[in-house]
């Protein structure tokens, strides 16, 4: 397990509610932890395995406040592939607000959209060597039915790359979509049930003992 110590922690980088949607306040803390969050973003897009023109899928990938950061350090040539059931956040118009309201250069044009449903991903069987979950495993109805979705879409030797905020000591509320945060048991458990093996597990934590959330990314394979 590779534990790194980051004198911040981003639990903002929230999939399930449009930016007009929320207070001043809390834009700006999207703001802010939204620029803490680069650093994390650096290290995932190192592990990710991309060459010119290739694509990448995102699952449950709401108004693209993540996968925007994401993009931001792999080849201006890659595609995304965009899924979530919410036709409100899932499109140009939202994703066109995120990237001005974040101040980001990313292109519209790299960016493919479609709408699924909780239980199913509209993607052909075997279509994705690289699928990412940023902060949306605690809010699926149903897990084990995305996740088996997910690894229908998946390459064989693909990799599903999850980050996800999980608690330490005491459940967490999402303080936006108000959705209860998994422990790092509970997010293990579900791994474990869906049946992919962790070949990467990486912790980012700020640096003190009583610290209740932090993130966890991890890199699965089909078994």
């Amino acid at each position: 397990m590779k534990i790194l110590v980051l004198l911040f922690f981003t639990t903002l980088l929230i999939q399930c509610s449009p930016l007009n949607y929320l207070s001043k306040k809390q834009q700006q803390k999207f703001l802010t932890d939204y620029d803490s969050g680069k650093e994390i973003f650096k290290i995932i897009a190192n592990k990710i395995t991309v060459s010119n023109y290739d694509t990448i899928c995102d699952i449950a990938t709401g108004s693209g406040y993540s996968i925007s950061l994401l993009s931001k350090y792999l080849p201006f040539t890659t595609t995304y592939m965009v899924e979530d059931i919410n036709k409100k956040s899932c499109n140009e118009k939202a994703f066109k607000r995120t990237f001005n309201f974040f101040k980001s250069n990313n292109g519209l044009d790299q960016f493919r959209f479609a709408i699924g449903t909780p239980t199913t991903i509209p993607y052909s069987d075997n279509s994705f060597k690289n699928v990412t979950l940023f902060i949306s495993l605690h809010e699926f109805s149903n897990t084990e039915k995305m996740l088996n979705e997910v690894k229908r879409i998946m390459q064989k030797e693909g990799n599903l790359h999850i980050l996800e905020s999980v608690y330490q000591h005491t459940p967490a509320i999402d303080s936006v979509c108000k959705f209860t945060y998994l422990s790092e048991k509970e997010l293990y458990d579900i791994v474990k049930k869906a049946n992919l093996k962790i070949v990467t597990d990486t912790t980012f934590y700020k640096k003190t003992d009583t610290t209740n959330l932090y993130s966890k990314y991890l890199i699965c394979k089909k078994q």
